[in-house]
């Protein structure tokens, strides 16, 4: 019966994962009805009251806050549950669609890589089966939406790198990513983790004769992914500059998540720690009551947004001259709590339990196959990590870090492939994938 089972799953590799997929967010749905946080709570951020604000009012917003704390795209997704007057069960149907998806997009992009049903079908697994995103399902929030987007941008990416239609592919990927910032605003430098990735491919193709990257169609690709970003974001932030009369590409706070983050630091760098999410050190700096703050959902009133920013600015100057080394201390100590952090003690061992997995797979991939080919996809995660080690860390079920489990597991295929990845660069991979798919 095992022997009949290994052969079946080879033979239905996408049946397999979506079955795993959808069992055990369904038990977690079936329980999250008696025992969850009640649906649309204070704790998920206020989408379902800004999808609830569109739907009674036409408005794009929470109350009488301009709609510049939270990614547009989210929330309206969740108007039309809230149209049909069943908004939880839109949003489990929104994540579990989201979340199959995402496993066979994974599935697709390591077969297009690696050959391989079976690396594709482990790496598929290990996304599909990450307990966070499992978890997040129940609840009205970005998680599992912003890691479908990051799904898709990866999938052109691939598509990029064997080179098929690559002005296609550079279009898809650059709206992909601008789709995956407007859905979580944190994702807004997704598209710079995949230029760095871009260019470490370049640089390797260009030692190969028959090279399909030469300085000019790469510099093609490059304009036409960050042209295809900046379009689809373009009517967002000039939306954002009407309403508040200020340019915001998508969202604002950097400031306020800068103080929350370097807080939280200076109480404890451990993520167990006791500490409540005040907003004391913030309306301390401006001078003002927490309820003048008119706190509402984890946000605050817009006018205090610039000030803050400003405030943060000069705090980061200040440090980086007068104390670098307690800035790149606390620098590295909430990158890795960005990835690995949560508000309890087991949660963040689970955590780290995950990471080590992925970096297991890093680091064979890397011995058998070479930085050419493991390299692309780690420094996909390098802007995020940057960006978030300088504000928000310790952040519960490490949400903001979730969507970047899709490049990670690309090492787990290289992993576990029959054959490595010819180690000379990466460009030499998507050759031979363009050879045995028959793409010119």
């Amino acid at each position: 019966m095992i022997t009949n089972f290994s052969t079946w799953w080879r033979e239905h590799p996408k049946f397999t994962l979506s079955a795993i997929t959808l069992i055990p967010r369904a038990a977690l749905l079936a329980a999250a009805y008696r025992h969850a946080t009640p649906f649309g709570d204070s704790a998920h951020d206020g989408y379902l009251q800004i999808a609830q604000d569109v739907v009674q009012h036409n408005v794009l917003g929470l109350g009488p806050h301009h709609l510049i704390t939270r990614g547009p795209l989210f929330p309206l997704l969740l108007v039309p549950g809230v149209a049909l007057g069943h908004p939880q069960l839109w949003n489990a149907l929104l994540n579990l669609a989201a979340s199959i998806a995402t496993c066979l997009l994974v599935f697709y992009s390591a077969k297009l890589l690696t050959r391989d049903i079976v690396a594709s079908f482990y790496a598929a697994a290990f996304v599909t089966l990450d307990p966070w995103l499992i978890w997040f399902v129940k609840n009205p929030m970005t998680t599992v939406t912003a890691t479908f987007f990051v799904a898709v941008a990866f999938y052109f990416f691939v598509q990029l790198l064997l080179y098929r239609r690559p002005i296609l592919s550079s279009l898809a990927l650059g709206a992909s990513c601008a789709l995956a910032a407007l859905d979580h605003p944190a994702l807004i430098v997704l598209s710079a983790g995949f230029t760095l990735a871009i260019l470490i491919v370049i640089s390797g193709s260009w030692k190969n004769t028959d090279k399909g990257f030469t300085i000019k169609n790469s510099a093609i690709i490059l304009a036409t992914m960050w042209l295809a970003f900046l379009v689809v974001l373009i009517p967002y932030a000039i939306r954002n500059y009407r309403d508040v009369g200020r340019p915001v590409l998508i969202s604002d706070g950097a400031g306020l998540s800068y103080f929350m983050g370097a807080t939280r630091y200076t109480l404890s760098p451990y993520p167990w720690a006791n500490v409540r999410w005040e907003f004391t050190d913030v309306a301390n700096r401006l001078h003002v009551s927490i309820p003048d703050l008119d706190v509402q959902y984890f946000t605050i009133d817009d006018r205090y947004y610039p000030e803050l920013s400003k405030l943060a600015k000069a705090d980061i100057e200040s440090l980086a001259i007068h104390h670098p080394g307690y800035l790149a201390k606390r620098t590295a100590v909430m990158g890795f709590w960005f990835l690995a952090g949560d508000y309890s003690v087991s949660r963040t061992v689970a955590h780290c339990l995950f990471l080590a997995l992925i970096a297991i797979g890093c680091w064979a991939s890397w011995r058998t196959n070479g930085w050419k080919v493991t390299a692309p996809f780690l420094v996909i995660i390098l802007p995020g990590l940057a960006l978030h080690s300088l504000t928000m860390a310790l952040i519960g079920h490490a949400a903001y870090a979730i969507p970047y489990v899709i490049p990670l597991s690309m090492p787990i295929a290289f992993t576990f492939m029959k054959q490595p990845v010819p180690a000379t660069s990466f460009y030499a991979a998507g050759r031979a994938g363009r050879e045995a798919y028959g793409v010119e």
